[in-house]
């Protein structure tokens, strides 16, 4: 306070103190009381009036009180110039607000964001927010959303508010993907930042897709075994799963070729979608049973959740070759000792093949004219078409006229593994005599 002209006895004035936007006992202290000047202060001589200010951590706007100056008394005439004198308070306190990341799955419905305050404030803050894509995109993954967080006025340090983002459900098998939510304007009548503007929504995909190889049977004239593999569940990024082909009973470079590859279902493959592997299939003149070959499905690849639910699948290779076997017929002396009979095999075998036989008697007798016989013939595994087996019936001796007699030999029970039959079954074995009778 300032005296403008000298006096010659003491001059007082009265003071006080009053709220504008600062408050008494929040922001500073009320003060009241009396300045003097003593007798004979000069011109340009100043009293001092201290305010306590007091301090606090909340974030505030500058803000203001008034020192008002009356009742000046003096032996002259004295008068009060400029009355108000303006306290202007500026805050040392800062608050900063901070969105956190979420994870959800896709199941959840919605991902909700806490955005904290770090620091009291006196006034309402408030900070704008939007979402924007990363992997996630707006309005198949989640909805786009905006707006404004306000912390209310008195908020204290570490309040929250939250952001709701609806999060969309869908089938498809996919990986885990992203969105942010982004902190933006922020306005307070303090000091007032954004510590993290950045929050990541990661949205958990819940749903799986598998794929599963189907059994096929082809005849071997069929030139290729054809294999369905079936996507169960859809798929937003590209899936893939290796093959190869192994022997079970069919072999490889025979009965089919070896085949390796991968199939691929493509981004944005629908549940129920298919791909095929093609299997070259091996056409021979050899006479063998069905047999099989196997398909494997390994090394499934996807963004999301993928399995294999059926990784076996069987190629059956059914035969269209047949063969036959047929006996001779046999004339012999009876002197012979024996008659061998040849049997025939008409088409060439794989594995092993028998056929029965038995002797049976006609004109000719068992034990008199030929020895009754019974075995089997065996061809055995790879014999070739023409391939030959011998039945030796032993011939009976006897020094009795008689007319040139027959014996059968019977072919029954052929056995292969592949397709056989009988297609002549009976042997005629013809004995001429060699005895000759003289009449006296």
């Amino acid at each position: 306070m300032t005296l403008t002209g000298a006096v010659q006895d003491a001059l007082t004035v009265d003071y006080t103190t009053s709220d504008v936007t600062a408050l008494t006992g929040s922001d500073y202290t009320l003060t009241t009381g009396t300045v003097t000047f003593a007798a004979g202060s000069a011109d340009g001589a100043t009293q001092t009036i201290t305010v306590p200010i007091l301090q606090n951590v909340i974030n505030e706007p500058t803000e203001t009180f008034d020192v008002t100056l009356s009742n000046v008394l003096s032996t002259g005439t004295a008068t009060i110039s400029d009355a108000l004198g303006v306290g202007t308070i500026t805050d040392d306190d800062v608050s900063s607000v901070a969105i956190d990341d979420v994870t959800v799955d896709e199941a959840a419905g919605n991902a909700v964001f806490t955005v904290t305050l770090t620091g009291a404030v006196q006034d309402a803050l408030t900070v704008d927010y939007t979402t924007s894509d990363v992997t996630a995109l707006t309005g198949s993954d989640y909805t786009l959303t905006t707006g404004t967080v306000t912390f209310a006025a008195g908020s204290a340090d570490g309040a929250t508010q939250t952001i709701t983002v609806p999060i969309l459900e869908d089938l498809i098998n996919e990986p885990t993907e992203t969105f942010d939510v982004t902190l933006s304007n922020i306005l307070s009548t303090g000091t007032a930042t954004i510590s993290d503007a950045l929050g990541v929504g990661t949205i958990t995909d819940d749903d799986a897709s598998s794929v599963a190889v189907d059994d096929v049977t082809v005849d071997e004239a069929a030139g290729n075994a054809v294999f369905t593999v079936t996507l169960t569940g859809a798929v937003q990024d590209a899936l893939t799963v290796d093959y190869t082909t192994s022997d079970v009973t069919a072999l490889t470079g025979s009965d089919y070729t070896l085949t390796t590859g991968t199939v691929t279902f493509a981004a944005g493959s629908a549940n129920g979608a298919t791909q095929t592997i093609t299997v070259p299939i091996l056409e021979n003149l050899v006479t063998e049973p069905t047999e099989s070959f196997d398909v494997n499905l390994s090394n499934v690849l996807s963004t999301g959740t993928a399995t294999i639910s059926d990784p076996l699948g069987v190629g059956t290779i059914t035969d269209n070759d047949a063969s036959s076997v047929a006996v001779d017929d046999v004339t012999v002396d009876e002197a012979a000792g024996n008659a061998v009979f040849t049997v025939t095999l008409t088409g060439a075998v794989q594995d092993a093949l028998t056929v029965d036989y038995t002797t049976s008697d006609v004109t000719a007798l068992t034990g008199s004219d030929y020895t009754l016989t019974t075995g089997t013939v065996t061809f055995a595994a790879g014999s070739a078409n023409g391939a030959t087996q011998t039945i030796t019936v032993p011939i009976l001796e006897n020094l009795v006229t008689e007319p040139t007699e027959s014996f059968d030999v019977n072919l029954s029970n052929v056995l292969s593994t592949g397709t056989a039959t009988i297609s002549d079954a009976l042997g005629v074995g013809t004995i001429t005599d060699n005895d000759v009778s003289v009449w006296p």
